[in-house]
């Protein structure tokens, strides 16, 4: 939260208008829907790895999964926008959405043919990729926000 209030500050006192700031926003957004994702992730895996489930807890965890796989297509949509508009992203972003992918519809799968030891493997990946994902996007935005504040004492003047 203080993060974001230095950035909103910041990008306030820019006029908001330019590239790097929109980026910025785009990239808080972003980080706080994968921050939700990793966080529900993490709950199913733990419930799943208990290994105490009956039928009915199978099909809710399975309806889970899906749900969780749709938020993070909303979040891999975000990050193919703003890799059009800023070139840092890079190699490793798409290979941690593929491993998040992969073991999502591992998950699925063996969660469905009842294996739930696997699937809990499976969603374990999910948190550790989605959580490396989130790690790579702070230090951008860390990054973005350093590019904002220096820019704006070099354009004070005093150079």
């Amino acid at each position: 939260k203080q993060m974001s209030q230095e950035m909103n500050n910041t990008m306030s006192m820019m006029g908001g208008g330019s590239s790097i700031a929109e980026d910025a926003e785009m990239l808080r957004q972003i980080l706080d829907n994968l921050v939700t994702f990793s966080f529900k992730q993490e709950r199913l895996y733990d419930g799943l790895s208990e290994g105490n489930f009956e039928l009915d807890n199978f099909s809710a965890t399975i309806k889970e999964q899906n749900e969780l796989r749709r938020l993070f297509e909303h979040v891999d949509d975000s990050l193919f926008a703003l890799s059009l508009r800023n070139p840092d992203v890079s190699e490793f972003v798409n290979e941690q959405i593929t491993e998040v992918f992969y073991n999502i519809d591992g998950a699925l799968d063996d969660i469905a043919q009842n294996r739930s030891y696997q699937g809990a493997s499976h969603q374990k990946y999910v948190v550790t990729a989605s959580n490396s994902l989130a790690d790579y996007l702070a230090g951008m935005m860390d990054n973005m926000m350093m590019s904002m504040l220096s820019g704006q004492v070099l354009g004070q003047g005093d150079c």
